[in-house]
């Protein structure tokens, strides 16, 4: 009989209900499968059955409404709390980790980061990340009480979804306007809910809270009956305090249109860093920074003095359970050893349909990019460090990121480690989880400070176990995509190299391939398994031997043979000038095999760089005949400032279809587009 059977049978001798047997045992028996390395715990496990008979005996005469007096159950209490005490902070330690022990440490060490300026947080580029590359904004039929296919978020992993600002369930289009895609002064934050049968706007949800001195409603996640809006609000309601940047997810219950009723606000101090939402279950990132030192300008002296300020402890508030914003405590906050920094992390995991409070996590540093696949999420934060030298008059530069990693359960995190890598990464493209396996490319400096191209392969425990290293001297990453076991990375100087990446042997990682064109991918598309498409900037060198673009250019790569990927055909918007979000935000991009078809906004000008276009471009993907074969351009319109007689375009944001109509989305209106023909056969006014 082994140890496991052995405790088993021991906990099966004791006369108590057998579900609370069965939670005790899996409790249990859960806690050792964690720590299946560790013989100090399994030899605590063995020793504690005696324990465990009295905390279940006692939990069976609680049960039956047995008397106990109040010292022998707050004994009974503190012990079990005790007893996970323990197991929490050896788990800690060895995941490399510790809470902060008094207030004084706290100072010290916001102290201590905010006057050390030899690393900063930041990033080369970019924005945030996901897992395998092989979800697009194909049709489904999922959570959904539709039977028409619809586009979703053109995200990276198909069940891990991320916010935007229009949502769909094949039957509702919800549209956020917020003032960043209006140029009028007035600060918009409504939702537009628009019946696709009807073809009508048939309700509002207008934003907008009291008491705030702003407030941005960003984007937002659609759940069933369930609209959750992520805003950011600055919060003066006490005016002889400093304003105080909040992250709010506000939860809206739409299963009756004439009737919308906000159900809940999840509210973290900082600001709004990143999102993701896996089934029901949201996860959070904000990011408060801590300065303790202000400058005060002496009247007497006539100069600015440091003078050093109290340190904020950092609050959040649940709704569901009250009203009032509840207070981290200092010895709450968790803190990495070389990896401190004065600004505080949150990490808020909510379940939107469980009426239980949200876990609220809190770090000092972490970082402000995030990659997310179904069963972790990773955070990573940059470093720079640059050493004068007065021997050779230089600067030598290096820089590397810190990964943190969390292990998602459900509404909960839990820390897992943590890994270095030399290099900083582009955006959440730049990397990837796959069979066990963190994929992350980054780009770094070498001996001679020219910048070079990495990509590692780390271990479940972030240890690097393969790498590339030095790839593509003298150039940056521009973009990055990970399929399954194949990686495919876009450098760029003068031209657009393409690297394609053999990963099947994490060990052994091995470039195949190099496609070298002019021009540069900045977002990478899986069309199909041996197709990607890239969506960038078209470049020309000068006679000065400079390089600048010259409109969008959008390529079909056949990466069929990985020693040999092809440019199949592209397309170049604009003469002169072209811009389209869908640069920099792969959300604008709609892309759809099944239907052959690739959407953009776009903005593009002639030599003169006066505006020839302005609005969403549509293609057919022809790929029998090797083209982007262009349908339509649907031309935003001209709308008059309220504050002026000045006339800016209309901008449109987003391009989805359902069923057999396209839909494109900008501030005041709708236009419907007939898929088959390439018409636009209704507006919706908004």
């Amino acid at each position: 009989m082994n140890n496991k059977e052995k405790y088993i049978k021991k906990v099966n001798e004791i006369k108590a209900p057998e579900d609370l047997k069965e939670k005790v045992i899996k409790a249990s028996i859960e806690n050792y499968n964690k720590n299946n390395k560790s013989k100090i715990v399994l030899k605590r496990l063995i020793s504690c059955a005696a324990c465990l008979v009295v905390i279940l005996t006692g939990a069976f005469i609680a049960t039956n409404k047995l008397k106990l007096n109040k010292t022998e159950n707050e004994n009974l209490n503190q012990n079990i709390v005790k007893n996970h005490e323990i197991i929490a902070k050896a788990d800690l330690q060895k995941a490399g980790i510790e809470k902060i022990k008094n207030i004084e440490e706290l100072e010290k060490i916001i102290k201590d980061a905010s006057s050390n300026d030899r690393y900063y947080n930041s990033a080369l580029e970019g924005s945030v990340i996901i897992n395998d590359a092989t979800t697009t904004t194909e049709s489904t039929k999922e959570e959904s009480n539709s039977s028409t296919d619809f586009s979703k978020t053109n995200v990276q992993h198909e069940n891990v979804d991320e916010a935007d600002i229009v949502k769909t369930d094949g039957k509702y289009i919800y549209y956020l306007i917020n003032h960043s895609n209006t140029k009028s002064y007035e600060n918009k934050n409504v939702i537009k809910i628009i019946d696709v049968d009807s073809r009508k706007v048939i309700s509002e949800i207008n934003i907008n809270e009291e008491g705030y001195k702003y407030l941005y409603a960003s984007e937002m996640y659609l759940y069933n009956n369930k609209l959750i809006v992520m805003e950011t609000r600055v919060n003066n309601k006490d005016e002889k305090k400093e304003s105080t940047t909040e992250t709010v997810a506000v939860i809206y219950n739409i299963e009756n249109k004439d009737n919308i009723q906000k159900e809940r606000e999840v509210i973290s101090v900082g600001d709004y860093t990143d999102s993701r939402m896996i089934e029901d279950n949201l996860y959070i990132i904000s990011q408060k920074y801590n300065n303790m030192y202000n400058y005060v300008y002496n009247d007497v002296t006539g100069n600015y003095e440091e003078q050093e300020v109290e340190i904020e402890l950092p609050t959040y508030k649940d709704t569901i359970s009250g009203d009032d914003y509840k207070t981290i405590e200092c010895t709450d906050i968790y803190y990495i050893k070389g990896s401190e920094d004065s600004s505080y992390t949150l990490v808020t995991a909510v379940n939107i349909n469980k009426n239980e409070e949200a876990n609220v996590e809190t770090f000092l540093g972490l970082g402000n990019e995030i990659y997310c696949s179904e069963n972790n999420i990773y955070v990573t934060k940059a470093k720079y460090d640059s050493q004068y030298s007065r021997v050779f008059g230089t600067y030598d530069y290096n820089s590397e990121t810190d990964i943190f990693k969390f292990k998602l359960l459900d509404n909960n995190i839990e820390f897992l480690g943590k890994g270095t890598v030399n290099g900083t990464v582009l955006n959440q493209f730049s990397m990837d989880e796959y069979n066990g396996y963190f994929r992350i490319a980054t780009t770094g400096y070498n001996e001679k400070n020219d910048t070079v191209n990495n990509v590692f392969i780390l271990d479940e425990n972030l240890k690097e176990v393969g790498s590339i290293k030095g790839l593509a001297e003298g150039e940056k990453i521009y973009s990055v995509r990970f399929m399954n076991d194949i990686g495919y990375v876009v450098t760029f100087e003068q031209v657009d190299p393409l690297f394609v990446i053999d990963l099947k042997d994490p060990v052994n990682p091995e470039v195949k391939g190099e496609l070298k064109i002019p021009g540069y991918s900045s977002y990478l598309h899986p069309y199909d398994d041996t197709h990607i498409i890239g969506i960038g900037m078209n470049t020309e060198v000068t006679k000065y031997g400079s390089v600048t673009t010259k409109g969008i250019k959008i390529s079909m790569f056949d990466v069929s043979d990985l020693n040999n990927p092809k440019e199949l055909f592209n397309t170049i918007l604009g003469e002169n000038y072209g811009y389209s979000e869908a640069l920099n935000n792969h959300k604008a991009v709609l892309c759809s095999k099944e239907k052959e078809l690739l959407a953009l906004p776009a903005n593009i000008s002639d030599e003169s760089y006066d505006d020839t276009f302005n609005g969403a471009i549509i293609f057919k993907v022809d790929l029998e005949n090797n083209k982007f074969v262009e349908e339509i351009k649907v031309k935003s319109e001209k709308i008059k400032s309220e504050n002026s007689s000045y006339k800016y375009n209309d901008e449109i944001r987003r391009i989805i279809y359902i069923g057999d109509y396209l839909y494109t989305l900008a501030d005041t209106n709708v236009n419907i587009i007939d898929i088959d023909t390439y018409k636009v056969i209704d507006k919706i006014e908004l």
